[in-house]
């Protein structure tokens, strides 16, 4: 794919404030060659002021050409164009807008950490394919606290969160990933361990 597909015309077209946030009311999005879609949704939180996570088994291409539409609306239209789910997350007051995208039919149900409200937003951008067991290594030597990622856990992504907090960036991208996050206490410290989620057994 060429890289310079990705960003070929987008214009903003004006700002409008809704219930005091700075949303965008309408704008262009040109995409002529085959895209990965991942980077189309991210193009569409950009510009809508937003964050979308887009699961690593989202791995559909495409060429669009929209106008006229909001961002928001946009990142709807083509997640139900390729038949994918949009899940709105609840994160910390002050925390960006985020949405998380996945195949339909997938369950996603982020379980946020309490009381991460007095530490600081950031900006976490990983425009390549990393591993995520890099990517939240780096988080969390940002966000000031110990977390893992289970070694059989070898999936790669990108990541683009603007105005997050890096402990809800972790448990973010574990619910993304259907990991399960747990809390190894040593004293005061604490370290998030990441694994992938045990089956309940059938009856």
């Amino acid at each position: 794919m060429n890289r310079f597909a990705v960003w070929i015309a987008v214009l903003m077209i004006g700002l409008a404030m809704v219930n005091g946030v700075a949303r965008s009311l309408a704008a262009e999005f040109h995409f002529k060659q085959e895209t990965d879609v991942s980077l189309i949704f991210q193009t569409f939180g950009s510009m809508g002021r937003f964050n979308v996570m887009v699961s690593p088994l989202v791995r559909q291409q495409i060429s669009l050409s929209l106008k006229g539409v909001e961002p928001v609306d946009a990142m709807n239209q083509v997640a139900k164009m390729c038949n994918l789910a949009v899940v709105a997350v609840k994160l910390a007051q002050g925390s960006t807008e985020t949405y998380l995208v996945v195949p339909q039919g997938k369950t996603v149900s982020p379980k946020l950490p309490a009381g991460v409200e007095s530490s600081s937003v950031a900006d976490l951008v990983f425009k390549q394919h990393v591993p995520v067991s890099q990517i939240v290594s780096t988080v969390a030597v940002l966000g000031r606290f110990n977390a893992l990622v289970d070694p059989t856990v070898r999936v790669s992504m990108r990541l683009a969160l603007r105005g997050v907090r890096p402990l809800e960036a972790v448990f973010l991208i574990a619910a993304l990933l259907g990991l399960t996050v747990e809390e190894a206490r040593s004293g005061n410290s604490v370290t998030y361990i990441l694994k992938p989620a045990v089956a309940t057994p059938q009856r």
